[in-house]
């Protein structure tokens, strides 16, 4: 049998095939299936990116509530509180000092990053307090000193000065004990004076 004969017989056989009815039957099936899975393929989509908008919407609020809930402005005993608070534990830390000093100009010369000028209160020198030194710390956020003295007995007493500003703005002046310590809280010479010593 010569090639070319061959050849046409394999055509002539493969013309002559016919997919049954059943078979096209399922191509015709097998064609469809990927819309219906292009569509099933939508909703997932569309199932998945309404998810997605919920989840960022409550992660979104649930952000916004915890930052404007604590900006909720706390009243002046709150403030006055948490600077309490925070005096008697700094103090209660006894940290190394930046700076070593006798006087309070030799605090104002050595601690210049200071946006004030640090100043001996008028009660320091009525309860011969003598000053040993000083470091750079903040309270409730705002840049302060924290200035160490001895009293009379050679207790520490903790001196914290700051600016009257955000919170501090809205400090009162009052007495407080905690963990042991007399903390008293009052303005003088345009700073928020914070005075930490053990009680008597």
């Amino acid at each position: 049998m010569s090639p070319q004969k061959f050849d046409e017989q394999v055509r002539e056989h493969y013309s002559r095939q016919r997919l049954s009815d059943e078979g096209r039957d399922r191509i015709k099936a097998m064609i469809r299936k990927p819309r219906q899975s292009r569509s099933a393929s939508r909703w997932w989509w569309a199932r998945t990116g309404v998810a997605a908008v919920f989840v960022f919407v409550a992660t979104a609020a649930a952000l916004w509530f915890a930052v404007f809930r604590g900006n909720v402005p706390e009243s002046p005993q709150e403030i006055t509180a948490a600077v309490v608070r925070d005096a008697a534990e700094g103090h209660n830390q006894q940290e190394d000092l930046d700076f070593r000093a006798a006087r309070a100009a030799d605090l104002r010369r050595a601690m210049k990053s200071l946006d004030f000028t640090p100043v001996e209160p008028e009660i320091m020198r009525s309860m011969n307090m003598r000053l040993v030194g000083a470091r750079y710390t903040t309270l409730q956020g705002v840049m302060a000193a924290q200035i160490l003295y001895l009293d009379p007995k050679g207790e520490p007493c903790t001196l914290y000065q700051a600016r009257p500003v955000d919170k501090l703005a809205r400090i009162s002046k009052s007495e407080h004990v905690i963990d042991g310590l007399r903390v008293s809280v009052w303005r003088e010479k345009g700073l928020v004076m914070v005075l930490t010593r053990p009680v008597a």
